[in-house]
């Protein structure tokens, strides 16, 4: 479930503006994938219902309403060091990190990074003799790995280390990938085309604010039946794919939404991946059945609003909803399962 734990963990830093408190008592791909289940959980229907994020009226990964944007506060992704009003001179005591920040000196005037503001704390906490705050400056604070904090960054002395918000700002702790440099690449159906990193493993992408669909076929495709490891196909169609293991079949049985990958595509004949099929199929009548739909293949990119990663090549495709302008447009594509 990698995007739910991504946004829950998004939004609990978006509303971290007092403290994040660490004291002397100590405390913290998604391999059922691999495996070839996927558990959706609360899956779209087919009734138009195309967001993921959980929230009702929603789209948007930061959970603020009115707000397309990640970094979660108006209008502002910059450090400006304080309210607008304030005095940029006078700095609460403690470190101050923010989202560009470099070198070790971790002040106002000259902010560090995150990690480098913990990492400074750790040589400071045995002589501790108050609470040590690290100060965060509003904006986005990209993460390629999850934010580390164990046992050595607790406070001593019976005191406390404490992350919080720069008075005035909101920092955001963001385990997306910000996707650029998208190109024109199918001007028939207006794919564009941008680079992604090796070894990203995304189910989700967001596009100012929104989550596209991965592409997709039709809805309740017919000619499908049920054999013993998977589906025997109306035609041989599927097997020409340029990658059928990548290929998804969804199925929407009642309350359940089941999800499984391909292991191979021989002919007609759909093998369903091990052990995805035999779970799906352990209650009698309520099983696996004939797809809803299935999707993930670039084959199926036809409509504005989806999207394609193909993982061979490391690209990512998309064809932009009417007034979109991939130029300035925002893309997120999430890949980290956890923050901190």
């Amino acid at each position: 479930m990698r995007w739910f734990l991504q946004l829950t963990l998004v939004l609990l830093f978006s509303f971290v503006p007092s403290a994040c408190t660490s004291d002397s008592s100590g405390d913290t791909d998604a391999g059922d994938e691999d495996a070839g289940f996927i558990d959706a959980g609360a899956e779209e229907q087919p009734d138009g219902g195309d967001d993921f994020d959980g929230f009702d009226g929603s789209d948007d990964l930061d959970g603020f309403d009115g707000s397309d944007d990640l970094d979660g506060f108006d209008g502002s992704d910059d450090f400006d060091g304080g309210d607008p009003g304030s005095d940029p001179g006078q700095a609460p005591d403690g470190l101050v990190a923010a989202p560009d920040g470099t070198g070790s000196e971790c002040s106002l005037a000259v902010p560090c990074s995150l990690t480098t503001a913990r990492d400074r704390v750790r040589t400071m906490t045995a002589s501790m003799a108050a609470d040590i705050s690290i100060y965060l400056g509003g904006g986005t604070y990209w993460l390629d790995q999850p934010f580390s904090l164990g046992p050595q960054d607790s406070g001593l002395n019976g005191f406390a280390v404490i992350y919080q918000a720069y008075p005035g700002e909101t920092p955001v702790l963001s385990g997306g990938l910000l996707v650029t440099g998208w190109q024109l690449h199918d001007p028939g159906l207006n794919i564009q085309r941008a680079a992604a990193p090796a070894g990203l493993h995304t189910r989700q992408l967001y596009v100012d604010g929104q989550r596209a669909r991965r592409a997709r076929g039709e809805l309740f495709p017919e000619g499908f039946s049920v054999i013993t490891h998977g589906y025997q196909a109306p035609d041989t169609s599927l097997a020409g794919f340029a990658d059928p293991t990548e290929l998804e079949f969804v199925d929407l049985v009642l309350w359940k939404s089941f999800r499984c990958k391909v292991e191979s595509i021989v002919g007609t004949t759909v093998t369903i991946r091990q052990p995805c099929w035999s779970l799906a199929q352990w209650h009698t009548g309520i099983g696996m059945a004939g797809p809803t739909w299935i999707e993930n293949a670039y084959e199926f990119l036809d409509e504005p609003g989806e999207w394609f990663h193909d993982r061979q090549s490391n690209r990512l495709y998309y064809i932009p909803l009417p007034g979109q302008d991939m130029q300035s447009a925002e893309v997120i594509a999430p890949r980290l399962e956890a923050l901190v």
